[in-house]
């Protein structure tokens, strides 16, 4: 086995430091940022072909309610907004940091927190919007509605 600096660390082998947990943050934000991004935006493209294709007399058109339709379009939208705004806030967090990093060897959450609840904001979007396309939950959209 190799050793030296550049040598693989195996999992659970190393000491967790301040700097490789950061990394480890870092990581994990992206890839969440990265799919919540993708499935909030994806969804309101899906819905917006399905609506597009949907002829008056398909069998399909009897399930769509184009007005929660157009309100799960909305929500996709804000939570894919929600998404870049985490995505702003981790990379501030990850620009102030560094520095810090090198210069005390600590780091700071105050960014990143407030983007973990972008974060989740935009996760329970991707939730309602998926609920508020049903049209066959009316004692749930009678609750969505009022929010709206």
């Amino acid at each position: 086995m190799a050793s030296g600096p550049d040598a693989p660390v195996l999992a659970g082998t190393g000491r967790r430091t301040p700097d490789k947990l950061f990394d480890a943050y870092v990581e994990f934000t992206k890839i969440l940022l990265s799919n919540l991004f993708i499935i909030n935006g994806g969804s309101a493209v899906a819905l917006i072909a399905l609506l597009g294709n949907i002829k008056e007399q398909s069998p399909v058109a009897s399930l769509v309610n184009l007005d929660n339709a157009k309100d799960a379009i909305v929500i996709y939208g804000v939570g894919a907004f929600l998404a870049v705004i985490a995505a702003a806030l981790t990379a501030w967090t990850e620009n102030s940091n560094s520095s810090l990093l090198e210069e005390s060897g600590r780091v700071s959450a105050r960014f990143g927190v407030t983007a973990f609840i972008f974060i989740f904001m935009s996760g329970l979007c991707f939730l309602i919007g998926c609920l508020s396309a049903i049209d066959r939950l009316p004692w749930f959209m009678n609750g969505i509605h009022t929010l709206i």
